[in-house]
């Protein structure tokens, strides 16, 4: 049986359910973390003439850079609270 922190307030029901959304984002996070890294590591096709299709692909790996920042950082909150609920046990 996983448990709350003395102060957070929760049966032992809700922090069940907690432990169980948190393990299923952090399995998407994962998935999508893998995704994102896939497509950074796509290099520019050399052939590329028009600068217009360079400028796109540059702010298109600019975006998906930021975006998995984000993920890793979140999918790195999750894994500090699952950690967190695990060790309450």
């Amino acid at each position: 049986m996983i448990r709350a922190h003395p102060d957070a307030e929760l049966s032992a029901e809700q922090v069940e359910e907690l432990h169980r959304r948190l393990t299923e984002e952090r399995r998407k996070l994962s998935t999508n973390v893998k995704s994102l890294a896939c497509v950074l590591n796509v290099r520019p096709d050399c052939s590329i003439q028009d600068l217009a299709d360079a400028a796109a692909f540059q702010e298109n790996q600019g975006r998906t850079a930021g975006v998995a920042t984000q993920q890793q950082e979140r999918l790195a909150a999750i894994e500090a609270a699952l950690k967190r609920l695990d060790a309450a046990a």
